[in-house]
């Protein structure tokens, strides 16, 4: 009762020398009952497993104390799947009595927190952090990752504060949870940012699923969608080498399966040509360029769902017409 007889509503945890010991308010009756609750105290309680992880916490100021705040919103979620077989997203519903809960996953805007690196009511960083700015936006600012957790988890479409549309397919929160994990234990270090989040959690992602996995691409794509990075890049590379003939400039018709083409001009690479487009599935006529021949149109059909290194033949034959012909893959150390 001592420790918070001017701050009933809070809880904490002291994780810097031992022993350690967890500390929970008794509310002030008006805005939150005792600051007991399952998820409060597995919140409390991982704060004390990042103060030990294996690269030396994360300081709680700025980014890396929002990243630290946000662990804890995470693992207290895992927490209550573990207990209750499902959870709602909501942090502290059990003690509020003023406001349905402190912060909501699914939602951060609902509390005031932010969603959208940088944008909204995101606190900025700074040299001085104090209680007056929270110390740099930890509670508030952990919306961020935790949107960024949730959407992980169970998947979501929409434009985020960037303008930005986005897409992520969620991978449950159990493996979402092993990522997060291992994220925080093997690879943040102490004034870890956001963009270092991101890159951990993907190495996390292919440490236990594999590069290129679904698991590697949820995180990414919902890394993109709380505006940390860009989206997945499903990027196909195609690389034709050309009859002599056919000029220094090669113009292409592509498109991507189901969608509308256009135009565009290959780089040239010594004696290859070559176009990388983001999508599933690439179609690509080639054409002749700067020995365009009137009606005398050279043409190559490739569709491709995977970078490939082509060599190609002559084909004069029709008039303005695409005649398909079968080609030669062969190996190119370029792409892999």
């Amino acid at each position: 009762k001592n420790v918070f007889n001017n701050m009933p509503n809070n809880a904490t945890a002291q994780g810097a020398f031992e022993p350690y010991f967890m500390y929970y308010g008794y509310g002030d009756g008006a805005y939150m009952n005792p600051v007991v609750s399952l998820d409060i105290m597995a919140h409390e309680f991982t704060h004390l497993v990042t103060s030990q992880n294996g690269k030396g916490g994360l300081d709680y100021l700025n980014e890396s104390g929002a990243l630290n705040e946000s662990f804890s919103d995470i693992m207290a979620m895992g927490v209550k799947k573990y207990t209750y077989g499902s959870t709602n997203w909501t942090i502290g519903e059990d003690v509020m009595i003023a406001e349905p809960y402190l912060r909501s996953m699914k939602n951060p805007k609902s509390a005031g927190q932010p969603d959208t690196y940088g944008k909204g009511t995101w606190i900025p960083t700074t040299s001085t952090p104090n209680n007056e700015n929270d110390q740099g936006g930890v509670h508030k600012n952990s919306g961020v990752q935790n949107f960024w957790f949730y959407l992980l988890s169970e998947g979501g479409t929409g434009t985020n504060d960037n303008n930005e549309k986005f897409t992520v397919k969620g991978i449950g929160i159990n493996k979402a949870l092993q990522i997060a994990y291992r994220t925080l234990i093997h690879y943040l270090t102490p004034s870890a940012t956001f963009v270092n989040a991101r890159q951990s959690s993907l190495q996390a992602a292919r440490d236990l699923y594999g590069a290129n996995s679904t698991e590697e691409i949820a995180v990414t794509n919902a890394w993109h969608a709380v505006g940390v990075g860009t989206k997945y890049a499903n990027m196909i590379t195609i690389k034709a080498k050309m009859p002599t003939n056919w000029g220094n400039t090669i113009s292409a018709w592509v498109w991507e399966t189901g969608s509308n083409g256009e135009w565009v001009t290959l780089t040239k690479e010594g004696n290859w040509y070559t176009y990388s487009k983001d999508c599933s599935e690439l179609n690509i006529v080639y054409v002749n360029g700067s020995n365009w021949n009137g009606d005398n149109n050279q043409t190559v059909d490739i569709t491709t769902k995977v970078s490939a290194c082509y060599q190609i033949g002559n084909n004069t034959s029709g008039k303005r017409t695409y005649y398909s012909v079968i080609l030669q893959l062969y190996y190119c150390s370029v792409l892999k």
